[in-house]
């Protein structure tokens, strides 16, 4: 191998050791924010919805998929 080829194979295993460290700095930022929302969605989530909020959401179901059906016949 010439010294260019050296060279360039020194460059791209730096490289490689570079986006090797920005990967993993990455998916520990990105897993401690998967681990945030988590946390909120469970915090959100407990206890049952009340009786209005579940009529108000069947509600609006049942108008959306009215409106929709309404729409693809005429």
């Amino acid at each position: 191998m010439g010294e260019q080829e050296t060279t360039d194979i020194a460059v791209l295993k730096e490289q490689v050791n570079s986006l090797r460290d920005r990967l993993s700095t990455l998916e520990k930022d990105v897993q401690s924010k998967f681990d945030r929302i988590e946390k909120k969605l469970d915090d959100a989530i407990k206890g049952r919805p009340s009786w209005a909020m579940a009529i108000l959401l069947s509600s609006l179901m049942t108008v959306c998929t009215g409106l929709a059906v309404y729409i693809l016949t005429h």
